[in-house]
């Protein structure tokens, strides 16, 4: 993979993209306050990687590079924004004084990388369910409409992911890592809702 990506192959990288693009996206948007403001910050650091790509040997090295380029970005936005928003001057110097949000960040970034794998190795109706229940938000009865299956159905699939997630996260000891993350405040509700839930956070 990584010869192939320093070679320039468009399918390496978009594995590459794949792997990390979900937790940069999260961690930024929790640094500079704004979505679209994140992803286009994410595409920079993911543009700058390509350029840079003959550069890197690991995986690893790869994903430090992208978190570092993109915390860095985050800081440059807001501080040319600092003088127009307040919010934004608030979470400067929060970010300037407590080191250890940022780390926050980037684990919480992390455990959303490994939480969304799991979920990929989900059965296909019960990730469809899952994905279109806890993080689209919709109804049970709007996913019935939408995948032509009858509430009880739906239903059944979801308690089903349910089950299954919370084993596998067991297994893998990340529940303690989402626990620590609940604890400390609300979370993104599009991204945590379904996985608190299986916490009975909600």
């Amino acid at each position: 993979m990584i010869a192939l990506f320093q070679s320039g192959d468009k399918s390496a990288f978009q594995h590459i993209y794949a792997l990390h693009q979900k937790s940069l996206r999260y961690f930024a948007t929790k640094l500079v306050l704004n979505r679209q403001q994140a992803e286009d910050i994410v595409a920079d650091s993911y543009i700058k990687l390509w350029k840079l790509r003959s550069n890197f040997d690991t995986l690893d090295n790869i994903r430090a590079f992208l978190f570092l380029t993109t915390r860095n970005a985050c800081f440059n936005f807001l501080r040319q924004q600092k003088r127009s928003n307040a919010a934004y001057t608030e979470m400067l110097y929060l970010l300037h004084n407590d080191s250890d949000l940022i780390r926050f960040r980037e684990i919480e970034a992390s455990v959303l990388d490994k939480v969304y794998e799991e979920i990929e190795s989900l059965p296909k109706q019960c990730r469809e369910v899952f994905k279109l229940y806890y993080l689209k938000q919709l109804s049970t009865m709007e996913i019935a409409i939408q995948m032509k299956l009858s509430r009880n159905t739906v239903q059944n699939h979801k308690v089903r992911a349910i089950k299954l997630l919370r084993t596998i996260l067991l297994k893998k000891n990340l529940l303690a890592l989402i626990i620590l993350s609940a604890s400390f405040q609300r979370l993104n509700p599009n991204y945590y809702a379904g996985i608190t839930g299986l916490l009975g956070f909600s």
